[in-house]
């Protein structure tokens, strides 16, 4: 089987199970040997069921969160191993559905770190760390979660308990923007995965 196929088989098992668990977090870091990235388009977006990745947070539009993949079925389920197991630091609830794009795969964890793996093998990609204002976290409710990504063009975007929209190169993790939703601190903060719908990226605010 080719690598998308394998990519598809892993990403697959992760999404059918939940990610075992995220990337051992440091700063951020970027690796030499990138694999290609497939640009997301909104003609992807608007076919994401029929598409070979996981290109959004509950797979489609219409939030089925359901995969078409056979290559796992009740014949073979039982014979399921385990392909890469990666382990975090933290110890708050990680709550965020991994996201795939071909060899791509984007999850996030608490405190809102994102980290991009190969699909196939589990090798970090790259990392990213948002700097957290320490007043964000006096008004977060229901823990310090991160629920996810999205996608659209060569871009990875996610909110942030500081209510911040962060745009970051999905090949590299560079930041290409950061923008302000609220102030931190003042009862308001974002822990759901954004949406993207025709090239605008659209997200609801947490209130305590």
């Amino acid at each position: 089987m080719n690598t998308r196929g394998n990519a598809l088989k892993t990403a697959a098992r992760l999404l059918g199970g939940g990610l075992v668990a995220a990337a051992a977090l440091s700063p951020f870091s970027t690796h030499a040997a990138m694999p290609d990235y497939r640009t997301v388009t909104t003609s992807r977006l608007l076919n994401a069921q029929k598409d070979d990745g996981w290109l959004m947070y509950r797979r489609n539009y219409e939030s089925t969160g359901y995969a078409p993949f056979d290559q796992i079925n009740g014949a073979n389920v039982g014979g399921l191993k385990i392909a890469f197991d990666m382990r975090s630091e933290l110890q708050q609830g990680h709550e965020a559905a991994p996201v795939v794009n071909g060899s791509y795969m984007f999850v996030t964890t608490p405190m809102d770190h994102l980290i991009a793996l190969d699909a196939t093998t589990g090798k970090v990609l790259w990392k990213y760390d948002y700097p957290i204002d320490k007043k964000a976290l006096k008004t977060v409710c229901c823990d310090v979660v991160n629920r996810g990504v999205a996608l659209y063009g060569d871009l990875v975007y996610m909110g942030t308990l500081g209510n911040h929209i962060v745009a970051l190169d999905a090949r590299t993790g560079k930041v290409k923007w950061d923008t302000a939703l609220a102030p931190p601190g003042v009862g308001y903060f974002i822990s759901g995965a954004p949406l993207v719908v025709n090239g605008r990226v659209i997200i609801g605010d947490g209130g305590g």
